[in-house]
């Protein structure tokens, strides 16, 4: 009880309380719009990559971290070992440089491989054929 910011403690709890709500919004519509998979539990870093990133810029850092995660993971790769694999400079590189999802990409053509071993055999047959997988994909299932 002798701590000297015990009276601004009551402020900062309902300032936050105030607060989180929101943020876990926009939070989550990040992780809607880039559809990481699995549960947000398991995507944090181990130690601080950015210092106090502004309330309005919360958007422009997460959305690219997430969405090259989730394109550029290897097999199995957790997000902490894809931002230590990476590194911190390259992370922040994909965040200055970042113009946005690609448009192509959706929640829909992410769902179209309901196994790891189908989405293998599409991707070489799609190398084979000198296309993406995602090319490979819309032409098996719109025909």
């Amino acid at each position: 009880m002798a701590c000297p910011a015990l009276p601004l403690c009551p402020l900062a709890i309902a300032e936050a309380e105030r607060g989180i709500p929101d943020i876990l919004k926009r939070v989550r519509a990040v992780f809607d719009k880039v559809w990481l998979g699995g549960t947000p539990n398991q995507t944090s870093l181990a130690k601080c990559f950015m210092n106090k990133v502004k309330i309005h810029d919360l958007e422009k850092v997460l959305e690219p971290l997430f969405y090259n995660w989730r394109r550029k993971r290897q097999q199995g790769e957790s997000f902490g070992d894809f931002t230590t694999r990476l590194g911190f400079d390259k992370l922040k590189e994909t965040i200055e440089k970042w113009e946005g999802i690609s448009k192509a990409l959706t929640r829909f053509y992410l769902k179209l491989f309901i196994n790891k071993d189908t989405y293998k055999a599409m991707d070489e047959l799609a190398k084979l054929q000198n296309k993406t997988t995602h090319q490979l994909a819309m032409e098996v299932s719109c025909n």
